[in-house]
């Protein structure tokens, strides 16, 4: 995927006021092994006001994420909720989860996230004011990726 999208800089934040954690050793090991992403150097951080006015738009994974969205925003930024990509369906927070379940989470991100690119790079399929150059994600929960 971040070879699909590398025509935009992207952004991971969550809504719980923890930063600078590192992932979970489970989240890190269906990464690693199962997708082939290093996320050993990655670092939490904390949704912002700044952060959404960075974006372009801003994708949650769920419903309280993109309360969460609407609570912190001043901006014009568009707000989305990553499954209404196909249909409203909601990605489940993976945390504390064994990993067939983070690893269902990652390709559920996967597919939601091809879905956005071809909107993206397919002509006249989304409104010019929402082509994306940047965009943050917030993900909930202790030790999910952010």
């Amino acid at each position: 995927m971040r070879q699909r999208l590398a025509y935009a800089e992207v952004r991971s934040v969550g809504t719980l006021q923890f930063s600078n954690r590192l992932v979970s050793e489970s989240v890190e090991r269906v990464a690693r092994e199962r997708f082939g992403v290093d996320l050993t150097s990655h670092r939490s951080s904390t949704l912002s006001r700044e952060s959404i006015e960075w974006a372009d738009v801003a994708l949650a994974m769920d419903h309280a994420n993109l309360v969460e969205l609407y609570a912190q925003a001043t901006s014009k930024t568009p707000l989305l909720l990553l499954g209404d990509l196909d249909c409203g369906r909601v990605v489940p927070d993976p945390v504390g989860r064994d990993d067939a379940t983070i690893e269902r989470t990652f390709v559920d991100m996967a597919a939601l996230l091809e879905t956005l690119h071809k909107r993206l790079v397919t002509p006249m399929a989304i409104p010019h004011s929402l082509v994306i150059k940047r965009a943050v994600t917030p993900i909930s929960g202790p030790g999910s990726p952010r």
